[in-house]
């Protein structure tokens, strides 16, 4: 499986999941979880301490001992999550998020990150799920320092952004935040509002403010901007160039 997800070489279009031994009325999905830290004053093991993340993984997410697929990478668990192919998308993320939750109230002594890839339903797939879940866990831990779980679903618009060539995206991003890029309360109000799909009371939350002080900064950005936040065009654009 690791030489698998870090090998450079390609696999034959012949070779099935069978091959390798594993079910071939299933589909896969990469999660990774990061160890960040530990809440006491304890150094970090990776030895000692990744095989006990992976074995509460396993109590809580698999089926069956039989179905865990997992490798060790630096201070991360890798793991191949198999579900039925007749499952709807939504339902196993709701699955993931739930077992998360508990592994949460489990290891409440470890601060860690887990992402979550793409489906693979071949094993030349693989390796294209694990590179989705490390790019997301990259790039998700750039904007938000608070969540632990995140789906590349979710953040594959921010991934495929930041391939774009710099210049583009500074240009892009100038043009629509214009004033506004002066001053960092409105930047990082106007980041939360959409992120959260537009809504107040999460977005003062996760500010740490009051939802009036949000809504002055609404109008604060309307104002710098010429533009009605109320319109979806409007905020796509921005939407994009805040990435």
């Amino acid at each position: 499986l690791r030489g698998i997800c870090l090998g450079d070489n390609c696999l034959s279009e012949n070779i099935s999941l069978g091959v390798y031994g594993l079910s071939e009325i299933n589909r896969y999905i990469c999660v990774i979880i990061k160890l960040n830290a530990l809440r006491s004053s304890e150094p970090i093991d990776s030895s000692r301490h990744l095989p006990l993340i992976e074995s509460f993984f396993r109590v809580e997410i698999f089926w069956t001992e039989s179905d865990a697929l997992c490798f060790y990478q630096d201070d991360m668990v890798v793991c191949f999550v198999p579900y039925s192919r007749d499952l709807q998308s939504r339902v196993i993320h709701d699955y993931i998020a739930k077992a998360v939750c508990r592994l949460e109230m489990r290891l409440y002594n470890f601060d860690f990150t887990i992402s979550v890839g793409t489906y693979c339903s071949c094993i030349q797939s693989f390796k294209a799920s694990y590179n989705n879940a490390l790019r997301t866990l990259i790039v998700s831990r750039v904007y938000d320092s608070k969540s632990v779980l995140r789906f590349y679903s979710d953040w594959r618009t921010h991934i495929l952004l930041l391939d774009m060539p710099i210049q583009s995206m500074k240009g892009q991003a100038q043009m629509e935040l214009g004033r506004i890029l002066e001053f960092d309360d409105l930047v990082s109000t106007l980041y939360v509002y959409l992120r959260t799909s537009e809504n107040l009371s999460h977005t003062a939350n996760r500010l740490n403010v009051h939802v009036n002080t949000i809504k002055n900064r609404l109008k604060r950005i309307e104002e710098l901007l010429d533009c009605d936040l109320r319109d979806s065009e409007t905020r796509f654009h921005l939407r994009v160039s805040i990435i």
